[in-house]
């Protein structure tokens, strides 16, 4: 249901809400952009899922969503480049799945250590951008999913400090690739690129798995994924 846009999922998620509340399943409570329930206790013993509306300012908070989720979400898979190399993709395989957690920790930890007022934080920071968007399902999620708000969010961190950064004087550009792939291309590597024959419509940017960025002549391609031609 997370993949669905909030309008065809709201009934189910306003059921979740009204759930007993005195219910003896346990539930895990994260923070998030909303008071809302993602995933009900699962019937072999997994707490739920609720998230409680606070300012998320953290990247380490919307890795704990997505760290929680990964674990409930059978469909979940990785693209995430160094990691990903074209074999089982599905987070449900161990190995991928402690290859993925590895590979987060190490991004985040680099972001925590970066100086706050240089070019090197704000590579840290599309680098764990493009860790948290590259878990993701095929297709991914639809626009106005919950999903799809969590790019969202996550996208804004790198972006947010690219402009301060600039608004400083600092040399630097960082681009979300367009919706229309053939605009999306002009800052993506396209060997780097996923295609896919479903989701969205022929031509168009279904998500993006890493942010486009250029840091005074150095330029660090985007990475999307995309509905092909027929």
């Amino acid at each position: 249901m997370l993949r669905l846009p909030d309008r065809h999922a709201g009934v189910w998620r306003a059921r979740a809400v009204e759930a007993d509340p005195a219910a003896k399943e346990p539930w895990r409570i994260l923070r998030g952009w909303a008071d809302e329930v993602l995933l009900p206790p699962s019937g072999d013993g997994r707490p739920g899922i609720r998230t409680v509306r606070e300012k998320v300012t953290e990247a380490s908070d919307l890795a704990r969503l997505v760290l929680a989720l990964h674990e409930h979400d059978d469909a979940l898979c990785l693209l995430l480049d160094r990691v990903w190399t074209g074999g089982s993709t599905r987070l449900t395989d161990p190995q991928v799945s402690q290859a993925y957690r590895g590979e987060l920790t190490k991004r985040l930890e680099s972001l925590e250590r970066s100086p706050r007022d240089g070019a090197e934080r704000l590579r840290a920071s599309v680098s764990v951008d493009e860790a948290l968007c590259s878990v993701t399902h095929l297709p991914p999620g639809a626009p106005g999913s919950w999903w799809n708000r969590l790019a969202e969010e996550s996208h804004a961190a790198p972006l947010d400090l690219c402009r301060e950064l600039h608004s400083a004087g600092r040399n630097v550009e960082a681009v979300l690739p367009a919706r229309p792939y053939r605009q999306a291309r002009h800052h993506t590597r396209a060997g780097d690129d996923i295609r896919l024959g479903v989701g969205g419509r022929p031509g168009d940017t279904l998500t993006c798995l890493r942010l486009w960025l250029r840091v005074g002549d150095q330029v660090f391609p985007g990475r999307v994924v995309y509905r092909g031609q027929e």
